[in-house]
């Protein structure tokens, strides 16, 4: 949602197009609780609290230094582009997503060769239990022989 209304800011030639945008930030907001609802499912329960304290550092702190960058972005460009700032959150969006996309696909498939190795070691454990199992039977006829 974030990413389209700096999309529609980008493209803004008028000042309505601006309020255009304002749904999209409003509807930013629910994103926040999903995310961290999703954090308390992927995460360890006894880190948690280290997480979300870190999230809480970097959500007062990119506000500074993101500030200063867009301000100076703006001061240069205000002649000539001054809408320019927001193609850089857009681009950083877009940057962030691809990033965001290529470590969950890699997370998905060390997760899935990881559940492999752990149905092949199951696998291989059953067939061990089952070996071990015959031996046993085998002893106690012979021993009963």
């Amino acid at each position: 949602m974030l990413l389209m209304q700096n999309f529609l800011r980008l493209l803004s030639t008028a000042v309505w197009t601006f309020y255009a945008g304002l749904p999209f930030y409003l509807l930013n907001s629910l994103s926040t609780v999903g995310i961290q609802a999703y954090i308390t499912k992927i995460t360890e329960r006894s880190e948690v609290g280290r997480v979300f304290s870190l999230m809480g550092v970097l959500d007062a702190l990119i506000p500074l230094f993101s500030s200063l960058i867009f301000a100076s972005i703006f001061k240069l460009t205000i002649d000539t582009q001054p809408n320019l700032c927001f193609l850089a959150v857009v681009l950083g969006l877009i940057g962030g997503m691809t990033l965001n996309g290529l470590v969950a696909w890699k997370s998905k498939a060390t997760f899935e060769a990881v559940e492999g190795m752990k149905g092949r070691a199951k696998e291989e454990s059953d067939e061990l239990k089952r070996i071990n199992s015959a031996q046993q039977r085998e002893d106690e006829a012979d021993e009963r022989l």
